[in-house]
């Protein structure tokens, strides 16, 4: 005979307004939420939600970086083009 698997309460407490808006301020403050992000995302934040948050708005940050990086080297978001843009 089997022995029955244990269950496991998987399911966690939500995340309250006030950390989510602290969060979400945090990480736009330039460098500091970079900072933030990776405390969020690799360290022992208690909240999935706001693990996963944080890999996927660095991940978005990244690829966002790489296409800034891109079209300044093929010249279209050169700050020497920025006059003629505004």
């Amino acid at each position: 005979m089997v022995p029955p698997t244990p269950v496991f309460d998987t399911r966690e407490e939500p995340v309250s307004f006030r950390s989510w808006l602290g969060a979400v301020i945090l990480a736009s403050i330039p460098f500091v939420g970079i900072v933030a992000l990776i405390v969020y995302a690799f360290g022992r934040t208690r909240s999935t939600s706001q693990r996963n948050w944080a890999k996927a708005l660095l991940v978005w940050s990244v690829i966002v970086s790489l296409v800034c990086v891109f079209l300044t080297y093929i010249g279209i978001l050169h700050p020497s083009q920025w006059g003629a843009i505004l």
